[in-house]
């Protein structure tokens, strides 16, 4: 006799279980850019 006959570990894993949320990649790109941007502008004002 089998206790839980419908039951599978799966069902209760994907329930609990948050999702990744998605970087935005646009953002770090403008990051990027205005390190960049600031860091020339830093050097050739010296």
């Amino acid at each position: 006799m089998q206790k839980y006959p419908g039951w599978s570990a799966r069902e209760n894993y994907a329930i609990n279980k948050k999702k990744k949320r998605k970087r935005d990649k646009s953002v770090g790109m403008l990051q990027f850019l205005l390190h960049l941007f600031f860091a020339e502008t830093s050097r050739l004002c010296k």
